[in-house]
């Protein structure tokens, strides 16, 4: 019985990248720089209020710059399955054809 050669359960290295992957690197430091900014707000004394607006501001502004497309299309799903069951007559109701 010989030793088998550990394997990686996570698989081998990505080596191929998309440009999903490249928004998400960029939108994670861009959320890592808004909250080391958020902290150095806040140890310079501003009130809790200000800090709160500043992050929120900014991440406003990040979702200008950078949409999240992932997000936007799982909504967008949610509403045509929202619409789609809105159409069909529920139980009860009358159904007409005309």
């Amino acid at each position: 019985m010989g030793f088998e050669e550990d394997k990686d359960p996570a698989g081998p290295p990505i080596t191929e990248f998309s440009d999903r992957d490249y928004n998400n690197a960029e939108r994670g430091i861009k959320l890592f720089a808004i909250a080391q900014g958020a902290e150095e707000f806040a140890k310079e004394g501003h009130s809790p209020l200000e800090v709160q607006t500043y992050i929120n501001t900014a991440r406003r502004e990040l979702a200008a710059q950078n949409p999240d497309t992932g997000s936007m299309n799982k909504a967008f799903q949610v509403v045509n399955r929202y619409k789609a069951m809105k159409e069909k007559p529920g139980p009860g109701e009358p159904m007409f054809n005309p």
